[in-house]
C-alpha cells in the first residue's frame, strides 16, 4: 500500500443502523455507524457530500486514521470504510458480485458470443501477456455451464502493514449470471485446480492486479473525482520461517542473505490457459 485515506470525518448522527441511511440515499461515499456516531472517509464539510442529510453538520470533527484504529473495532471498520471503497472500483472495472459465492467475477458481456478475453500486461515478465480468457460456455456431454475468472478481495492488515488480499477463484453459472448448483461446483473447480501449480495462481494474481489498475503502473482508486489510495501491482513477498514436511527444498541461513525476489522463483511463461 502505498498510500490510504488518512483522515476520518466523524459526526452525531440520529441513526443506529447502516441500512437505515443506506436505503435512504441513491449513492453514498464508505461510511459507518457507531452508537450515535457516523464515520466516513469523505469530508462532510463537502457540500455535495451525500451524507450530510443523515448527520448533525455542527458535529463535524476530523481524526487521523491512525489514531482512530488503535481499537480492535476501529480498524475493523477502518477496514470496512476500504472495502467499499474497493467496491466502487471494481464495478468500474466492469466487474460484477456474486452474493452467493461472495466473490467478484467476470460476467458474460452480450448474448452473441460463448468467450470473452482480455488483455493484460505481466509486471513479472515486464511484456503483454497473451490474452486471458475470462468467461466462456463449456460443453461437456449433458453437463452445459460458463464458467468465469473470480476474486476474493479484502484489505488486512499484515503486522502494521496495509496490504490488499487477493485470492484468486473460479465461479461457475448456467446462463452467465446464476450460480450452478453447489454440488456440481465442487467437481468443476477440483478439476481445475488439479492442473493448476504455483506459477499459475502467481500469474492469477498479476493478472488481477493488471486488471484492478487498468492497464496503468499502479492501482489507483478514486471517490469524488479524487485518487485517494495508491496500492503497488507488485505483490508482496517474503521467506516463510517454516517449510513442507519432506519437501527436499533446504534453506540455510548465512551471514549475508539476499532474499530472492518472487518473480526469481518463477518461470518465464505466463500464458496458463493451458486447460480451456
Amino acid at each position: 500500500m502505498k498510500r490510504a485515506p488518512g483522515t476520518i470525518t466523524c459526526a452525531k448522527t440520529p441513526y443506529q443502523q447502516r441500512q437505515e441511511i443506506y436505503t435512504s440515499l441513491k449513492w453514498t461515499p464508505p461510511f459507518v455507524v457507531r452508537t450515535d456516531t457516523l464515520y466516513t472517509i469523505v469530508d462532510l464539510r463537502n457540500p455535495d457530500c451525500g451524507l450530510r442529510s443523515s448527520c448533525d453538520i455542527t458535529t463535524i470533527r476530523d481524526t487521523l486514521a491512525q489514531q482512530w484504529i488503535t481499537d480492535d473495532q476501529s480498524r475493523r471498520d477502518y477496514i470496512f470504510l476500504l472495502n467499499q471503497l474497493l467496491s466502487s472500483h471494481l464495478h468500474r472495472c466492469g466487474l460484477r458480485y456474486s452474493r452467493n459465492y461472495q466473490r467478484y467475477y467476470f460476467p458474460r458481456e452480450d448474448d452473441n458470443h460463448e468467450e470473452f478475453k482480455r488483455d493484460w500486461f505481466n509486471v513479472r515478465t515486464s511484456r503483454a501477456a497473451p490474452p486471458r480468457i475470462v468467461t466462456k460456455y463449456y460443453r461437456y456431454g449433458q453437463e452445459c455451464y460458463w464458467r468465469h475468472l473470480a476474486v476474493q478481495l479484502t484489505f488486512q492488515y499484515i503486522g502494521n502493514a496495509l496490504c490488499l488480499q487477493v485470492i484468486p477463484r473460479y465461479l461457475f453459472t448456467i446462463d452467465g449470471q446464476t450460480p450452478c448448483e453447489p454440488e456440481k461446483v465442487g467437481p468443476y473447480t477440483t478439476k481445475l485446480k488439479a492442473v493448476e501449480r504455483n506459477i499459475h495462481v502467481l500469474n492469477h494474481i498479476l493478472f488481477w492486479a493488471d486488471i484492478l489498475s487498468q492497464r496503468t503502473p499502479s492501482i489507483d482508486i478514486q471517490l469524488m473525482y479524487k485518487t485517494v489510495m495508491v496500492i503497488e501491482k507488485v505483490p508482496l513477498s517474503g521467506i516463510a520461517p517454516f517449510a513442507i514436511v519432506n519437501d527436499p527444498a533446504i534453506y540455510e541461513d548465512a551471514e549475508q542473505v539476499l532474499q530472492p525476489s518472487l518473480f526469481d522463483l518463477a518461470g518465464e511463461s505466463d500464458d496458463d490457459n493451458f486447460y480451456v
